[in-house]
């Protein structure tokens, strides 16, 4: 059993790594795609939403869930759900946050709804990503 503790402390660590990585890949995405309005808008959106799904699903606990394995219990502990719970009341305060600094701005510099809904939605996954990363290596320390 302290192989598979080890194991997932190990596995714990990589995947706030991974969180962190995450973050940066959707904040660059969000640069490179702020304003976009020409020809490729469409790709480069899709792609923006695509890698938006693939963030959020990594705050949820579905791709810890193994079932039935001692290990998938170990990623998704009650410690873990806790990490994951107020990374995610993070995210929603930064949301509330970024949409009043919104609020604000767009009455001296016009914004598109979409670089504001790109705004809003990185600030909140970009928050919690960052949250849950730094609650997980504290943690394995």
């Amino acid at each position: 059993m302290s192989h598979q503790v080890e194991l997932g402390e190990s596995k714990a660590r990589k995947r706030a790594c991974l969180l962190l990585l995450l973050a940066l890949s959707l904040i660059v995405s969000a640069i490179v795609n702020f304003g976009n309005t020409g020809v490729s808008a469409g790709a480069r959106n899709s792609t923006w939403f695509v890698l938006v799904a693939a963030v959020a699903l990594n705050l949820t606990r579905l791709p810890y869930a193994l079932p039935g394995k001692p290990l998938g219990a170990i990623l998704n502990d009650e410690t873990t759900q806790m990490f994951r719970l107020r990374s995610l009341a993070t995210g929603f305060w930064m949301s509330i946050v970024a949409t009043l600094v919104i609020f604000i701005v767009t009455a001296f510099i016009p914004l598109s709804g979409m670089d504001v809904a790109r705004i809003i939605v990185t600030t909140a996954l970009v928050t919690s990503l960052v949250s849950f990363a730094v609650l997980e290596l504290r943690a394995c320390r």
